[in-house]
Parts: C-alpha cells; structure tokens; sequence
C-alpha cells in the first residue's frame, strides 16, 4: 500500500509543483550537472573554449571599451551599429556580459564560474516547466537528458540565453491563466533582455 501511495505522489501532475518532493528532485539534479561542468570549469581542456574566451575578451578590451565602466563605450566604434557586424561578430548582449564578470575578475575560471551558475539556474527552471504539463518521472527524466545535451559552460551566447529561456517558458506556462499587466511586463523585459544577447531567439519569444 504504502508503494502504491508513493508511485502515485511521483506520478501525478500538480500544478503546485513546489513541494518538498519537487525540491529534493531539483537538489539531486544540480549534483550530476556540477560532476558534468565541474572540470571543465576549472580546467580548460580544449584549444576552442580559449579561443572563444580570449576572442570575446579582446573585442571587449580594445574594440568596444576603453575604462572601467561597463556601460562606457569606445568613442571611436560610434558610427557602428551595434549588431552582428565587424568588427561586432555577436549581438551586444554578449559583449557586455562579458565586460561585466571581467569587472569582476578578468581571467576564464571567473567566466566559466559565471556560466556554471547560469547552467544550474537553467536546469531547476527546465525542471520546473516540465513539471507543469508532467508528472515527476518524466520530468526529471527529460531534465537529465537535457543536463548532458544542451549543458555547457562555453563562452558562446546560447550558454548565457538558456537561463533566460527557461525561466520566460516557466512563467509562461506559470501564468498562461492570468491576464496582469505586470506578467505582461516580466515577460517582456524577459524577452528584451534574450534578444539584446541573441536576436533572433528574441524574436521568435
């Protein structure tokens, strides 16, 4: 009896999704996404994260900002639009991320850090999401298989939208019957910010 009560409470699907069970399933789940990011985190172990690092590094540092202040931008790059364009090969989302954890400390392990923490925001809302139209089984199966596809700490822009993907899905399918003006605005900055970082993902929302 007792089996069956348990099979039933992972089973169904609950629209208070936030319950000690749902708790314990996200806690065990960040365990296998920081084995699978950790080394890298700490160890860069291919040539193409570096380049990718020290790519955006240089344009930030001698293209697009020229002091300390993030929002301060290069006098001379004025007349460029800020779009995919040379010498601005992503959105201007990217970029500004970037400006803002050198800020903080300017090497890789610090980005990387960054990243991590986006990728472990990401993994609690895609559970979260799937929880909404799922039950738990399912739920946490797709999240694992999610963690080992989608997961990385690459300094590319998909890696710094994800966070923010999951969370607008959440609170679309969280909010999806109500009709408030301030969900409205959530939703929007949401979707202002993703394209600001890649626009047309940003769009597409």
């Amino acid at each position: 009896k007792l089996i069956i009560i348990m099979s039933r409470q992972i089973t169904r699907v609950d629209k208070n999704i936030i319950d000690n069970s749902d708790i314990l399933i996200i806690s065990i789940l960040i365990f296998p996404t920081a084995i699978f990011l950790g080394f890298s985190t700490i160890y860069v172990h291919s040539s193409y994260d570096l380049i990718n690092f020290n790519t955006f590094a240089y344009v930030v540092k001698r293209v697009l900002f020229n002091s300390n202040f993030l929002l301060s931008l290069n006098k001379d790059i004025s007349s460029l639009p800020l779009s995919p364009s040379l010498p601005l090969c992503y959105p201007p989302g990217i970029y500004f991320i970037t400006k803002m954890v050198s800020l903080i400390n300017d090497n890789q392990l610090t980005m990387h850090i960054f990243i991590f923490l986006l990728q472990i925001i990401t993994v609690i809302f895609e559970y979260l999401s799937l929880r909404k139209i799922s039950n738990r089984i399912i739920s946490t199966s797709f999240t694992i298989f999610l963690i080992f596809y989608t997961a990385s700490i690459t300094v590319v822009v998909d890696t710094f939208i994800q966070p923010l993907l999951a969370i607008t899905l959440f609170l679309l399918l969280a909010l999806k019957d109500t009709n408030k003006s301030k969900n409205l605005l959530i939703l929007g900055t949401l979707t202002g910010i993703i394209f600001f970082i890649r626009q047309n993902v940003g769009l597409f929302l």
